[in-house]
Parts: C-alpha cells; structure tokens; sequence
C-alpha cells in the first residue's frame, strides 16, 4: 500500500512540475521525502 501511495506522490509531484515549473509545493515533497524514508524502513515482504 505504501509503494503505491509513493509512486502516486512522485506522479503528482511530476505533474505538478510539468504543469507549472515555477512553483515549489514544498508540502507535497515533503511527503514525497516521508513515504520514501518510511518505504526504505519497513522490513522486507517474505514470500
């Protein structure tokens, strides 16, 4: 579940660069910055 709210964070915050290069929403790579440190915490899944 996390992986794909990052990967939607990182698509939105693409987005959002495309659409307007001159902005900086600071809240959203803060969360992208978040969910990334917390994915690079979590145990690996077994199989």
């Amino acid at each position: 579940m996390e992986a794909a709210r990052l990967h939607a964070l990182i698509d939105g915050l693409t987005l959002h660069s495309i659409a307007d290069p001159r902005t900086d929403d600071d809240a959203m790579v803060r969360a992208v910055l978040e969910l990334y440190l917390s994915e690079l915490q979590r145990p690996p899944a077994s199989n």
